[in-house]
């Protein structure tokens, strides 16, 4: 059985949808955490925004291109 080794445009909005949700949450337990221990969190605010970026730019480019908006 073949397999496609790109995404089409519905996979890829599900990937990067479910990357948004995810990160949101993250980065108010950091913040949450912050405020409970006067900022003393191992992860930096906007961290996991950043590797979320990353990670979108990732599945952009094994996307099939026809399918990006």
């Amino acid at each position: 059985m073949a397999r496609n080794s790109k995404f089409n445009g519905f996979e890829n909005w599900i990937i990067v949808s479910a990357l948004a949700m995810w990160t949101e949450a993250a980065e108010e337990e950091v913040a949450e955490a912050n405020d409970k221990s006067g900022g003393r969190s191992i992860y930096a605010p906007g961290y996991f925004s950043g590797v979320t970026k990353e990670l979108a730019e990732k599945v952009n480019s094994l996307t099939y291109k026809k399918d990006l908006k």
